[in-house]
């Protein structure tokens, strides 16, 4: 018990130590804790004299809340381009926020361990068409007559309405994450060697799996193929040529011939064959049965037997495969999940995201009578007369902590709805649950800041950053680069700190090019004066000014006894293709003034520094500033 008093006065004492006040500025206060969030944040790897640095920081910080304090009083935040900048960086990170991070680690993690292996699948189906109640009636026969014991080959055949699966006992062939749409890939995989799973639906029909093969996955092929292709609605005599030239070409091989040239010269598939056969890398799932089996079967360059397909007879060479990695590094997690992001799986995290925010939304129903909302939703779709309904269209459906929905909205959305095809034969209960989720997911979104600490830190620095910004454009910076008077009063005034180095009047040259670089540097050794009729004849690749430069800002590659009418050698800062050289016309010692011309950007520098000092004394007679000096000596003494 002793113990357990001791931790609670030490969580006390820490909480206590950083929640007091460090300073003040007019009705605002800052904490020991802040302070230390901004001090650390921008003081990294600090080495050196800590004090000074915290002393420095703290004046820093002061003068930062209170530009900032005086740019929210100017009502700058109102400003249209404060609101667009604003806009555009909540889109910019959002997205990040709107997931649930557990959930499509999950998934993550569920596809990896789906890519290690690759299953191969039996398959009956019964199409839709037109009569889904009778496809799901046959669906269940099929299922009740492989539970008596009935070859599911057999009963694939029978039972199944799709020619392709009926041709060869419903073999779909190996299969791996992806290549099915999730909820069939989920049945696949939750299914043992020689097991199959109960009639399920998809969009297209009723399916029933088998899994009849786990095997090492594959990963990605790569192959070059010679095919004989059948004739379309070719007849016997066709299929029995197209095998009697796949075995010539099978012979030549044999006798040496190469395996792209034959490939170029007798392979009727078109898009491969000018490239020998080569054949883009595929994985599991891409291409027939028969062609995949084959290919597992083959060494690294060898070519198979002719086999046959659906499209015609093969001959395939085994050219490559990429290894499926292990261990689920950064890259395998990077590459997943941008295949999560684009695949209908990307559905169920974001399922639990939004079950996730319901309570926290405040979510509620309004207990509107379900049935009753149907059937006069659906009167309002058939003939638009509801007058005399009880349910108005101004009734609330459900409501969030700050936002009420109404009826006359889940109409809308059932008409934005009900004109696109993924809704367009959905029930109103089921369009009621997707606008719940809809609603839901933009009351969230919008009030983001009142959900997530992070995510409202980073658009306070945002827009607190930008604000200062604006501050300083309009306080500072245009004044003094318009201010022509103030800043020649400010020159006259404060000459004497405006003085030339040893400098030269120099032509500076920029060329995108070392070639070109060098032609300028022989033509400028020749004749310096024509540098600027020289300079038209590289208009594209050259450019060249002229004036007053202090020595140290000559480039030149190595230290150099300048001289009147040198031409400096050619040299690249970067490393790049972009070279610099400079002629020297006259030089001149230290000590002369500058003009105000020649001094005018260190001046507006300068201006800046005086300008700013007096508007923050000007603010903090305004925002009257008081430093807790109990806490920033502890602060100074024992650190943050």
């Amino acid at each position: 018990m002793k113990s357990l008093l001791l931790l609670l006065s030490f969580i006390i004492i820490s909480y206590n130590s950083n929640s007091q006040v460090l300073f003040t500025y007019g009705k605002n206060a800052v904490t020991k804790s802040e302070f230390a969030t901004n001090f650390l944040k921008n003081t990294n790897n600090l080495t050196g004299d800590r004090k000074k640095a915290l002393e420095e920081n703290l004046d820093l910080y002061i003068k930062y809340k209170l530009k900032v304090q005086a740019a929210y009083d100017s009502k700058y935040d109102t400003l249209q381009n404060q609101k667009e900048d604003l806009q555009n960086f909540r889109r910019q990170i959002e997205t990040k926020y709107l997931t649930e991070d557990k959930a499509f680690a999950a998934l993550v993690d569920e596809a990896f361990e789906r890519t290690q292996k690759d299953v191969r699948i039996q398959h009956i189906i019964l199409l839709k068409n037109k009569d889904a109640a009778a496809a799901q009636l046959k669906a269940n026969e099929a299922y009740q007559k492989l539970k008596t014991g009935a070859d599911f080959a057999a009963v694939a055949k029978q039972y199944s309405n799709d020619p392709s699966v009926t041709d060869n006992g419903g073999d779909l062939g190996f299969i791996t994450a992806f290549s099915l749409p999730y909820n069939m890939e989920n049945v696949a995989y939750a299914n043992a060697v020689g097991s199959y799973s109960q009639p399920f639906e998809s969009s297209i029909g009723y399916h029933i799996f088998k899994v009849t093969a786990v095997r090492k996955a594959l990963g990605s092929m790569q192959a070059a193929q010679i095919l004989i292709p059948f004739v379309p609605n070719g007849g016997q005599d066709d299929r029995e040529a197209a095998e009697k030239k796949i075995n010539e070409v099978y012979t030549k091989l044999n006798k040496g011939e190469i395996f792209e040239n034959a490939a170029r010269a007798f392979s009727g598939d078109a898009q491969s064959a000018s490239a020998g056969g080569l054949l883009k890398e595929f994985k599991v799932g891409k291409y027939d049965v028969a062609f995949e089996n084959t290919f597992a079967k083959l060494a690294l360059n060898e070519y198979s037997k002719p086999f046959k397909t659906s499209f015609g007879w093969h001959i395939l060479k085994r050219l490559n495969t990429s290894t499926i990695k292990t261990i689920k590094d950064a890259e395998v997690t990077e590459q997943l999940t941008a295949l999560i992001n684009t695949d209908e799986r990307k559905a169920k995290a974001e399922e639990a995201f939004l079950q996730s925010k319901l309570g926290v939304c405040g979510y509620k129903e309004s207990g509107l009578n379900k049935t009753d909302l149907f059937a006069l939703t659906e009167q309002k779709f058939s003939n638009g007369n509801i007058a005399d309904s009880k349910i108005k269209e101004s009734a609330i459906l459900h409501s969030f902590t700050k936002q009420k929905i109404t009826v006359g909205n889940y109409w809308q959305f059932v008409k934005d709805a009900k004109a696109t095809a993924a809704f367009k034969d959905n029930s109103y209960e089921n369009l009621l649950k997707e606008y719940v989720k809809a609603t839901l997911y933009e009351y969230y979104k919008n009030n983001l800041e009142d959900y997530n600490e992070t995510y409202r830190e980073q658009i306070k620095e945002f827009k607190d950053g930008n604000m200062l910004f604006e501050a300083m454009e309009k306080n500072v910076w245009n004044k003094s680069s318009s201010d022509t008077v103030g800043l020649k009063k400010y020159y006259v005034a404060n000459s004497k700190k405006y003085i030339w180095d040893k400098s030269a009047d120099a032509i500076i040259i920029s060329v995108a090019d070392k070639n070109t670089a060098l032609v300028i540097y022989g033509n400028m050794q020749k004749e310096p004066n024509n540098w600027q009729q020289l300079m038209t004849k590289y208009v594209n690749i050259a450019q060249a000014d002229s004036g007053r430069y202090e020595l140290g800002n000559i480039p030149i590659a190595e230290k150099t006894n300048f001289t009147n009418g040198m031409t400096t050698v050619p040299f690249s800062p970067n490393g790049d293709n972009n070279y610099l050289l400079a002629h020297i016309v006259k030089l001149y010692n230290e000590g002369q003034l500058k003009a105000f011309a020649d001094a005018r950007g260190l001046v507006i520098n300068d201006y800046q520094l005086q300008l700013e000092d007096a508007w923050i004394a000007e603010l903090k007679k305004k925002y009257t500033v008081t430093v807790n000096t109990k806490v920033w000596n502890t602060t100074l003494t024992k650190g943050l």
